[in-house]
């Protein structure tokens, strides 16, 4: 899962285009489109996407409200400046963002032995645990989301726009 913030009351136009689901063809349309043509909305305004983890960790480096679980929320147009130098702030203050730099973790993956009974037998069966991979995160990585968000902020207070996150 992700967020995306953005700003829902910007400009935006429609464009439409061939449906490319995979074997949508006429007669036999795929359920997602309009007899064949989609249509998407297309903003001028800025946008950020961050999977959930690193979303949350910018909601909580930013002081903003980060409601669980559905991580949704908004920055009203007169609140836009203080936010901006609280990220001018966090971006020349290394030790501000420490605590977010990690390292990546690989979870499980490893082979198990399991009794498995088969009728009134029971026989040693090897299984493999799936492996999670938790990416880490370097202080390169929170400046740049820092400054995309930035650039979000900037147009919606130049063009007098709330931002949204959800």
């Amino acid at each position: 899962m992700s967020v995306t913030f953005g700003c829902p009351d910007a400009l935006a136009h429609e464009e439409s285009r061939a449906c490319d689901f995979p074997g949508c063809k006429p007669g036999d349309r795929c359920g997602y489109c309009q007899d064949g043509i989609e249509f998407e909305r297309i903003s001028d305004a800025p946008e950020c996407n961050f999977c959930n983890e690193n979303a949350r960790n910018l909601l909580d480096l930013l002081d903003l409200p980060c409601d669980e679980p559905g991580l949704y929320g908004c920055v009203e147009v007169e609140d836009l400046a203080a936010l901006r130098r609280r990220i001018m702030f966090l971006t020349n203050s290394e030790a501000k963002r420490a605590h977010l730099v990690t390292e990546t973790q690989v979870i499980g993956g490893e082979k198990r032995v399991r009794s498995v009974l088969d009728g009134n037998v029971v026989r040693l069966e090897r299984t493999s645990i799936g492996r999670v991979i938790r990416c880490g995160n370097t202080d390169d990585q929170t400046l740049r989301r820092l400054g995309q968000l930035d650039r979000l902020l900037e147009f919606a207070q130049v063009s007098g726009f709330r931002v949204t996150w959800g």
